[in-house]
């Protein structure tokens, strides 16, 4: 039994020197492989949320979502003030009910609860109708932005553009979102 746990051990230890030794290996060639593609094909971030929360289109865009999401709230709070009125109203007439009719109000008020949940869940949730409407809104103006960037990259001879809130790490000097900006402007 210990042999084999030692044996085991010394396994686990081979495997994990040769897994650094892989990556001691491919780091320099991954190196050496990003910076000859950068020298070549050129490489560019933008900083995306910055580009699109600049938009005049945006602003009327999240308008519009507002209003569509204050519609849902508005409704949600009415079915809430009714809901606090059904409990209130149970409460202060539970002890005329019947054991019978005190279990099936709690289920009617618990079910009406329900509802509620599962209304704002519909409409205001993260794949709700306002997230779909506000992805509707959004989708031209991503093409719009897409665009401007395809454009400025083939102005700079840039093979790639990352979105930099999506990149661990990027040097400033690769940026173009201020150009991006200036085309999307001077576009108009």
């Amino acid at each position: 039994m210990v042999l084999t746990f030692n044996h085991t051990i010394a396994n686990n230890v081979l495997l994990k020197m040769n897994m650094i030794y892989r990556t001691l290996l491919i780091l320099p060639i991954a190196f050496f492989i990003t910076h000859s593609a950068q020298a070549q094909s050129g490489i560019g971030t933008v900083r995306g949320t910055e580009i699109l929360s600049e938009m005049p289109e945006y602003k009327e865009m999240e308008a519009k979502v507002a209003e569509v999401r204050q519609l849902y709230q508005d409704t949600l709070q009415l079915f809430q003030k009714n809901l606090d009125a059904e409990v209130q109203n149970f409460q202060n007439q539970q002890g005329v009910y019947s054991p019978e009719k005190r279990a099936t109000e709690e289920e009617r008020i618990n079910q009406f609860y329900k509802n509620g949940l599962e209304y704002q869940n519909i409409h205001l949730g993260p794949n709700g109708t306002v997230a779909q409407y506000a992805a509707q809104l959004l989708q031209p103006l991503r093409e719009k932005i897409i665009a401007a960037v395809k454009a400025v990259a083939k102005q700079k001879k840039l093979a790639v553009v990352l979105n930099e809130e999506e990149t661990l790490y990027a040097d400033q000097t690769i940026d173009i979102t201020l150009d991006v900006q200036l085309y999307m402007r001077n576009a108009k």
